[in-house]
């Protein structure tokens, strides 16, 4: 159940999770509720804040690059620098989420519907849930192998992964 949470609060307990801006925006507009980690770093019910590219305005004031996309979604005028995300500190957070499901898995055994859940969409047919489709498995290829470079971690390596189910948390 996905109760309000109080942002001091959430700031208090959450861990940081590393998302490409990307995952971030996915997860931001409800389409990304699954992620793929090579480490077992997470328990059900953790509670993470998403760390992405942001920057701070007028002071100490920040926003983050999803939240800046959506806002700014047609030809901006300015364009942040914005500062790397694994620097983010959690007071500047605006994305939680909690963790309600694992699975181990090797990277292969992907289906389409996790695919989906992971953020990706079928460059041939967005916004439908394609079963057994090639273009939505190069898709979600091509994310892995834009993140896992690394002799073991690669796609063809098929390693074992941690399959994290979340919910995105709502707070005041």
């Amino acid at each position: 159940m996905n109760h309000p949470y109080i942002r001091n609060d959430l700031i208090r307990i959450a861990k940081g999770i590393l998302f490409k801006p990307e995952m971030a925006y996915a997860i931001r507009m409800g389409r990304k509720i699954q992620t793929r980690r090579l480490k077992d770093r997470y328990r059900v019910g953790d509670i993470l804040y998403v760390k992405e590219p942001w920057t701070l305005f007028n002071g100490d004031s920040s926003i983050t690059r999803s939240a800046w996309t959506t806002v700014n979604s047609s030809s901006p005028l300015f364009v942040p620098k914005w500062k790397n995300s694994l620097f983010m500190p959690k007071k500047y957070a605006d994305q939680f989420i909690r963790v309600t499901k694992i699975k181990i898995e090797h990277i292969q055994d992907i289906t389409c519907e996790d695919i989906h859940e992971e953020g990706v969409d079928c460059p041939s047919h967005p916004g439908f849930l394609c079963e057994n489709c090639s273009f939505l498995r190069a898709a979600w290829i091509g994310l892995w192998k834009s993140i896992n470079k690394e002799k073991g971690t690669t796609y063809q390596d098929n390693p074992v992964v941690y399959a994290y189910t979340f919910e995105v948390l709502k707070y005041t």
